[in-house]
C-alpha cells in the first residue's frame, strides 16, 4: 500500500486497499429493547443539520463511512462486568458477573472468526510492523491524504466527464 504522508514522500507501493471487518463490541445493560444491531443502525444514522453545523456534518460523514461497511461488520454486546469499575484491573473473572464472563467467551467465535495477519506488499506483518502501519494510515488520514468514497466517486465522474469532452469536442 502507498502511503502519502506529504508532499513527495512516499511509502510503499500501490495495493488495492480491502477494508477490514469491523466488530461493534458494545458494553451496555440497557439496550432498551434494541437488538445490538438495532442499536449499531440507530447511532448510524444522520442527525438533522438544518443550521449547516460544520461539525455535524463532519459527524454525519463519518457515519456515512461506518455505514458503508454495513455488509461487513457484526455487532456484539457484554453486561457490565462489575459495578465498581475502578476495581476492575484488580478482579480475577470470579469476581465479575458472571453473564460478562461467559458473554466474554462467546466474543471469541466472532473475533477469531475475522481475524487473519494484516498483510502489506505480500508480507505478512508483526505487531511493531503493524502499529507502524497504522501510525502511517493515520497520519495520511490526518492529513487528508486518504480519499473519502465520496471523493472517489466525484473523481471517477470527472474523469468520464473529461474523456466524453474529448471525444465530443475531436467530433466537431
Amino acid at each position: 500500500m502507498r502511503i502519502v504522508c506529504g508532499l513527495n514522500r512516499v511509502k510503499g507501493q500501490d495495493v488495492a486497499f480491502e477494508p477490514s471487518k469491523l466488530l461493534w463490541l458494545i458494553q451496555r445493560d440497557f439496550l432498551q429493547g434494541k437488538s445490538v444491531q438495532e442499536l449499531v443502525n440507530e447511532a448510524l444514522r444522520h442527525v438533522p443539520n438544518t443550521d449547516r453545523d460544520k461539525n455535524i456534518d463532519m459527524v454525519n460523514q463519518i457515519r456515512d463511512s461506518l455505514a458503508i461497511m454495513g455488509d461487513n461488520s457484526t455487532a456484539f454486546s457484554l453486561p457490565q462486568p462489575h459495578l465498581q469499575r475502578t476495581k476492575l484491573c484488580d478482579m480475577e473473572d470470579i469476581e465479575l458477573d458472571r453473564a460478562y464472563v461467559k458473554r466474554r467467551e462467546q466474543l471469541k467465535k466472532p473475533v477469531a472468526s475475522i481475524i487473519r495477519p494484516k498483510i502489506v506488499q505480500g508480507k505478512s506483518l508483526n505487531g511493531k510492523e503493524f502499529v507502524s502501519f497504522l501510525e502511517q494510515i493515520l497520519e495520511a488520514l490526518n492529513k487528508g491524504e486518504i480519499p473519502s468514497t465520496g471523493s472517489l466517486v466525484e473523481v471517477f465522474n470527472k474523469g468520464i466527464l473529461e474523456m466524453v469532452l474529448i471525444r465530443a469536442s475531436l467530433l466537431l
